[in-house]
């Protein structure tokens, strides 16, 4: 598969309780040539602004996270016009979750167990329309 270089970067921002989580994201993602970690958090509280500083593109957001919610988290991003994509990347596979998220404002949702390779297909599909956006 080749890669053309994108015009600029697609830029994610990482927002899960777990390091490992984080950290296999950061290898998944670098193997992807249009995407880059612009931050990353384990915390609710900050992860807003955090993510607002970042400029991000889109973020993966976990449930869980240190002192609060991922719903929190989200309620508060698509309360702003300039909101990026949040992607829900979840361990959580009960019924109608990703219903409720999707519903609460989550542009996507994935389950960690099953879906990385969905997650890096879509991440890899919306870095080249906002490459052809520009």
């Amino acid at each position: 598969m080749i890669h053309a270089q994108p015009s600029k970067p697609y830029r994610v921002f990482l927002a899960d309780d777990s390091s490992l989580v984080r950290e296999k994201m950061r290898r998944l993602l670098s193997a992807l040539p249009r995407i880059t970690i612009c931050g990353e958090t384990a915390d609710a509280p900050g992860a807003v602004a955090a993510i607002h500083a970042s400029h991000a593109d889109a973020v993966i957001l976990d449930i869980d996270l240190h002192e609060g919610s991922g719903l929190d988290v989200l309620t508060a991003l698509k309360e702003k016009a300039n909101a990026p994509v949040v992607i829900i990347l979840t361990i959580h596979a009960f019924a109608g979750m990703g219903r409720y998220y999707l519903e609460a404002g989550a542009d996507h949702y994935f389950e960690k167990g099953a879906d990385f390779d969905a997650l890096l297909n879509l991440l890899e599909k919306l870095s080249l329309e906002a490459d052809t956006d520009e």
